[in-house]
């Protein structure tokens, strides 16, 4: 998808955090298994030199992650787990220990669940546009009118995907929207919606932008909020796939 981010998500960090434990949880093993006394000198140049496969498939994973590869990203996060896991068990059964089993359990539990919220990060709808880049004509039949102001610019668009808290806009024309704070007027059912929210990804030839709000419930607006609008068209059945 040709989509570029100005924002990673605290569970893509949290996915990054947990591959570099697994580093660390891995030497750590290693340490044990392979100091006999204290005096012995294990390097992290051994290491390394010994556990090339995993240590590759932690930096792509962790690239893979970052640059929203979400199918990739996915099977090369299990694949993380899969590799320090067989890693472990082997280290288990040259040294057995109770404490080292009771760490992998954790350690494993830890990355379902973390897979079960990177799977639903993905599904954020600022990550998925709802139309491809190579597109011919509208992506939407049915439209949901949107201006997007950026200071003293209004550019105008319609909703092609939207969720709780973020929404994706196809946009008409060339735009200079950029990646700071905007405020979204929509017009829906002869009334008018405001939010404020900014800009996290964008269509890289410029056709649409993803839209992450903040601070929903706590806007102060003469008029109707985002919260409103979402209440009214989750109650009305619509979903963005019916607008096509």
């Amino acid at each position: 998808m040709n989509l570029k981010l100005y924002y990673r998500s605290p569970v893509m960090w949290n996915l990054v955090l947990y591959i570099f434990l697994s580093f660390v949880f891995l030497y750590f093993q290693y340490l044990f298994i392979e100091t006999e006394t204290i005096l012995n000198r294990i390097t992290l140049k051994d290491f390394i030199l010994g556990h090339k496969l995993p240590l590759w498939n932690y930096v792509l994973t962790c690239g893979v992650i970052l640059s929203n590869k979400k199918l990739f990203g996915k099977i090369l996060f299990v694949t993380t787990i899969l590799l320090t896991t067989i890693y472990t068990v082997d280290n288990i059964l040259i040294d057995f220990s109770k404490f080292l089993l009771i760490i992998l359990f954790i350690y494993i539990i830890i990355g379902y669940y973390l897979y079960q919220f990177y799977e639903s990060d993905c599904n954020e709808s600022y990550l998925n546009p709802g139309y491809s880049n190579n597109l011919l004509f509208d992506p939407n039949l049915k439209k949901i009118f949107v201006k997007v102001k950026n200071g003293k610019s209004i550019t105008e668009g319609y909703l092609t995907n939207w969720s709780e808290d973020s929404c994706f806009i196809y946009l008409n024309g060339e735009s200079d929207i950029g990646k700071g704070q905007v405020q979204l007027e929509l017009s829906h059912l002869e009334s008018i919606f405001k939010v404020n929210g900014k800009v996290v990804s964008t269509m890289k030839n410029g056709s649409g932008v993803g839209i992450r709000f903040e601070n929903i419930e706590s806007e102060k607006f003469d008029g109707l909020g985002w919260s409103h609008f979402y209440e009214i068209i989750e109650e009305m059945g619509f979903r963005p796939e019916l607008l096509k």
